[in-house]
This record gives structure tokens, C-alpha cells and sequence, in this order.
């Protein structure tokens, strides 16, 4: 996959890329965006078989629907307290540390969270 992209990128080739949308500007995108998809898919299932035991990664796999059902709204309350009360950023490098930060703030309160979520009476919650 990294090869992939790294050569398309050398020939000069526009990446097709995926947002809240498929970016297909030409044609021969379309063959591109597969080959990148299949390419990334197998990318992870070949990292994933070399990793055997990795104990954050399961407890993140087995919350991972508390996770998918919390973090867009904890993303949009920390991003908005931190831009108006502490840090804008205006460039690339403070934007890039600013969603680390917003990053990190967002999965400490994600793991709270599924903390909270799985004690006795509330597990009915996740079907458990």
C-alpha cells in the first residue's frame, strides 16, 4: 500500500482520496481507488496477523462501539472549549498539535467512559 502510494506519488499522479465522499476527479481514478482500497485492506489484515497479543488494542477492539457512539460528540466539545478558550490555531503546525491534543483529550474521555459504561447496571446498555 505505502509502495502504492509512494510510486503514484513520484509519477505525479493525483491520490483519489475518500472524505465524506469518493473524490473521483478522472476516469482512471476509479481503477486507482480500488487498487489503493485493496491494497490498504490487505495492508491491515498482514499487520494485524503479525501482531499476536496486543492487550490496548483488544480492550480498544472489544469497546469499540462505546468509542464509535461517543467521540464525534466529545471531538466537537473539546475542539470548540479549546479554539475559543485557549488555542486557535493558525497555522499548520499549531493546527497539527492542537487535534493531537484534541486527539488525545477525546480518547481519555472515550476510555472514561467505557469505564463508566461497563459496571454491573449498566451494561444492558451494550446488550451485555
Amino acid at each position: 500500500y505505502i509502495i502504492t502510494l509512494v510510486i503514484l506519488t513520484l509519477i505525479g499522479t493525483e491520490i483519489p482520496s475518500v472524505t465524506h465522499k469518493v473524490c473521483v476527479l478522472e476516469f482512471y481514478h476509479i481503477p486507482l481507488y480500488l487498487l489503493l482500497s485493496t491494497a490498504g485492506t490487505f495492508m491491515v489484515i498482514g499487520v494485524s496477523k503479525l501482531i499476536e497479543s496486543c492487550r490496548p488494542l483488544e480492550f480498544i477492539g472489544r469497546n469499540t462501539i462505546i468509542i464509535y457512539c461517543t467521540h464525534i460528540t466529545f471531538l466537537r466539545i473539546i475542539e470548540n472549549f479549546i479554539a475559543n478558550h485557549w488555542l486557535y490555531p493558525n497555522t499548520s503546525l499549531s493546527g497539527f498539535f492542537f487535534y493531537i491534543v484534541v486527539c488525545v483529550i477525546t480518547l481519555f474521555l472515550s476510555i472514561c467512559t467505557i469505564y463508566m459504561v461497563n459496571i454491573k447496571y449498566l451494561k444492558w446498555i451494550l446488550g451485555k
